[in-house]
């Protein structure tokens, strides 16, 4: 097949060249101006800023959104209406970016167009169906309208896509069905991070016997930080309120390494090391200070492999208490018993004490520790009243004052014990 050759004179040739060249320089031209208005906008920190921008790149998405943002952050009710024009130019220009509808639909919520808004959510829902933000925006907006059912189906989703969302859902809940429990789990669900929300609820509502019941169900070990710390809340709530059984199992739930027995002493012998600064409430918890010394020891004892030993040295009128509570059974008798061995010289009667955590009320106290080489007993009968149920155990000094408090010398303490005879 022959070839043709199509003649084409030197000012043809050189007017294609220039066109090409115009061609290429216009959109150079428009993509440098949409450029510098884009950047213009959304670097923006003033509204007039970013609009600036828009006039730049009159038909970019991302110039109108930013000037909205910026108009919303204002405190003139114009600036609504303002920050509206913006969002609907944006999602005419950008009809399937799903955060710019969902913004749409919070400015047109905060103007008090709830239909509208529904409507804006629901587009930017179909958009992006998982995203954890819209379901909750829009499960809000349709509890605001009254549609209560088909709210909590999809605040329920929200909370079980991002934890970030299960406190607020779970408070929300509450307020709508005014703190029932069974209503609220079926609606968000019967799972661990559920029933820890409704916990807090109760708690905080001084539902103490719920709480416990659903703390109990939930047979909860510490596992999470969110579990330490909603534990901790119900403890320090039953504390308060005088229920020290109920805060004893709370208390063994969070702490495996030691188990706390009701109407017993914990390490009563002194067999694990005791933390001066311990925040365990079922704990021994030794007042701060540097004298005197509290050492645990294994060079005397009378059971077991260690003792406690206080170390006034030649003699101070510090002193530091020793105590413990215990959670024990309303209206029974316990005996409490303490071994001691004392080579001290003081005027101070140091003893120990039981007494009511309620009320502070003295329930018993042993005898006065005696100075001696040997081992003795010191013990004292504890009627625990109908309505207590957690002691403090404390060793304590009185029976003086001023520098007649001094106290010479070592003692050693051991089987520290609360019992039933």
């Amino acid at each position: 097949m022959p070839i043709i050759h199509i003649p084409v004179d030197n000012l043809a040739r050189r007017s294609i060249v220039i066109v090409f060249a115009l061609l290429f320089l216009m959109s150079a031209l428009v993509f440098m101006r949409w450029g510098f208005g884009n950047a213009l906008a959304v670097q923006a920190e003033l509204p007039e800023q970013a609009e600036t921008g828009i006039r730049w790149s009159p038909a970019d998405p991302e110039a109108h959104f930013a000037a909205a943002v910026l108009r919303e952050r204002s405190f003139f009710p114009e600036d609504t209406f303002l920050a509206l024009e913006h969002l609907e130019r944006a999602v005419s220009l950008a009809p399937n970016n799903y955060l710019i509808w969902l913004e749409l639909g919070s400015a047109r919520d905060r103007a008090g167009e709830p239909a509208s808004a529904e409507a804006a959510y629901r587009r930017a829902l179909l958009l992006a169906p998982a995203y954890a933000k819209i379901q909750w925006a829009l499960g809000n907006n349709l509890l605001r309208q009254g549609r209560t059912d088909e709210a909590f189906r999809l605040i329920g989703s929200a909370a079980a896509g991002d934890e970030t969302y299960l406190r607020p859902a779970v408070a929300v809940a509450w307020n709508v069905f005014g703190g029932d429990v069974s209503t609220i789990r079926e609606l968000l669900g019967k799972n661990a991070e559920v029933r820890i929300q409704l916990i807090l609820q109760l708690a905080n509502a001084e539902r103490l016997d719920e709480a416990v019941d659903l703390w109990k169900q939930a047979g909860f070990q510490e596992s999470s930080e969110e579990v330490r710390k909603a534990g901790q809340q119900l403890l320090a709530a039953l504390i308060g309120s005088g229920r020290f059984r109920d805060a004893l199992y709370v208390r063994n739930s969070l702490d495996a390494r030691t188990v706390a027995v009701i109407g017993k002493v914990l390490n009563g012998g002194f067999e694990e090391n005791i933390e001066p600064e311990s925040t365990d409430v079922f704990g021994w918890r030794l007042a701060p200070g540097s004298a005197p010394q509290v050492i645990r020891t294994d060079g005397d004892r009378s059971g077991g492999t260690y003792s406690l030993a206080f170390v006034f040295g030649s003699g101070s009128s510090d002193f530091r208490t020793l105590v413990q509570t215990v959670a024990v059974e309303p209206g029974i008798e316990y005996m409490f018993s303490v071994r001691y061995r004392a080579e001290i010289e003081t005027q101070a009667e140091l003893k120990w004490t039981v007494t009511a955590v309620k009320d502070s009320k003295l329930l018993a106290s042993t005898d006065v520790f005696l100075s001696g080489g040997e081992w003795r007993t010191a013990e004292a009968k504890v009627a625990i009243p109908g309505d207590v149920d957690g002691v403090e155990i404390a060793f304590t000094r009185a029976g003086c004052a001023g520098v007649s408090c001094a106290v010479r010398g070592i003692l050693w303490m051991d089987d520290v014990v609360l019992y039933t005879p």
